[in-house]
């Protein structure tokens, strides 16, 4: 029996020295609650955000709701859009809201022109099910007055009752975007790449050959004009990062070895990029999402990843549950300005991450 005890006790001993260097390295890798900012938090659920800096303001879009997705028509969502001089004071400027449509995921971009361009996706429920999803366009020029929301056109050849259009990003004369489609008969889902004129009407540029069933991505463009993108694949596998060089007909990929949820990508410099994402703990094995248990273990994280899809550290921002969907900018300081939902704070609000590119590479991550 002492023999027993003695293999038991020193079982429990390496156990719990394991377990204390675990939770140093997870304390070591999360920003301190006290260097975020919440700039939009009530007893709605407010998640979805994208950020952007147009006419001497910073303009963040999000969705508000009552839930995650809405259990009965009146919690459709709608997209609320907040400005601010400062990062600091933020005011409310519209509300874009629909009987027919849940808003949700808006994304803003700058057309070569000067004009604002928010998309935003609309879904019809019936008995808790998507019946028809589409998206939609709003133009303003001066970030405070916005016209109508009008729905967008797909090429025919493609075109399905389940279309969602993520990121659009503009060169030149043209704009290009993902779409994402679940055909829901066969149950296969597609990713295509799309080009615009107007950000109205999308044609298909590709269609991205990627393996079970790819879902959100993001684009950005390179320093040397080579269009990437981060995608999400599910059920629960890893996400994939892709790189063309133009026409952008032709995509390589790479496995980052990680699940990834509503990815973003920026570009830190020539070799190395920062990705923003919801991660999943590996210990959990990836199951149906069960109601009451579908945001266990998840947090927002940002990755330093190389142009080869190899993520090399992690950094994890305070939040807990239903969270992610982070938005990447540099402001004309040229610091990072990261906005992000969580409801590590009961109520699912909006929060700001501000740093410098040195700051976060250097303080936060430690490893280059």
């Amino acid at each position: 029996m002492k023999r027993l005890d003695y293999i038991f006790f020193t079982i429990l001993f390496i156990c719990l020295i394991i377990s204390s260097k675990q939770k140093s390295i997870a304390q070591s890798t999360e920003i301190d609650k006290s260097e975020i900012i919440c700039i939009w938090k009530n007893t709605k659920h407010n998640a979805f955000p994208d950020l952007c800096f147009y006419n001497d303001n910073f303009i963040c879009s999000f969705r508000e709701s009552d839930t995650h997705l809405p259990e009965i028509d009146s919690s459709y969502g709608k997209i609320i859009i907040i400005n601010s001089e400062n990062l600091k004071n933020w005011k409310q400027i519209k509300t874009f809201e629909s009987n027919e449509f849940d808003f949700r995921d808006s994304k803003m971009s700058i057309m070569p022109n000067g004009t604002l361009l928010l998309l935003i996706s609309g879904i019809k429920w019936e008995e808790g099910k998507n019946i028809n999803q589409s998206n939609f366009v709003s133009f303003s020029k001066d970030g405070i007055e916005f016209s109508d929301p009008v729905e967008v056109k797909i090429q025919d050849e493609i075109k399905t009752k389940w279309d969602f259009l993520g990121s659009i990003v503009w060169c030149d004369s043209l704009g290009y975007a993902t779409l994402h489609q679940r055909n829901k008969p066969r149950n296969t889902w597609s990713v295509y790449l799309l080009k615009t004129y107007d950000g109205i009407w999308f044609d298909t540029i590709t269609q991205w050959q990627i393996k079970n069933k790819p879902s959100e991505a993001d684009l950005k463009f390179d320093t040397k004009g080579n269009l990437m993108a981060i995608v999400r694949v599910e059920p629960g596998k890893n996400g994939k990062f892709g790189i063309s060089e133009y026409p952008f007909e032709n995509w390589k990929w790479y496995d980052t070895k990680t699940r990834l949820g509503g990815p973003e990508l920026f570009q830190i410099n020539q070799d190395t990029l920062l990705v923003g994402s919801r991660y999943y703990n590996p210990d959990i094995p990836y199951h149906i999402p069960i109601k009451g248990r579908e945001y266990v273990g998840q947090k927002t994280a940002l990755f330093l990843m190389n142009k080869e899809g190899t993520i090399i550290n992690t950094l994890f921002l305070p939040s807990y549950g239903d969270c992610s969907y982070p938005a990447i900018l540099k402001d004309k300081n040229n610091n990072l300005v990261i906005c992000y939902y969580s409801s590590h704070e009961k109520e699912t609000s909006i929060y700001l991450f501000i740093t410098s590119i040195s700051k976060l590479i250097n303080k936060y991550f430690k490893t280059y």
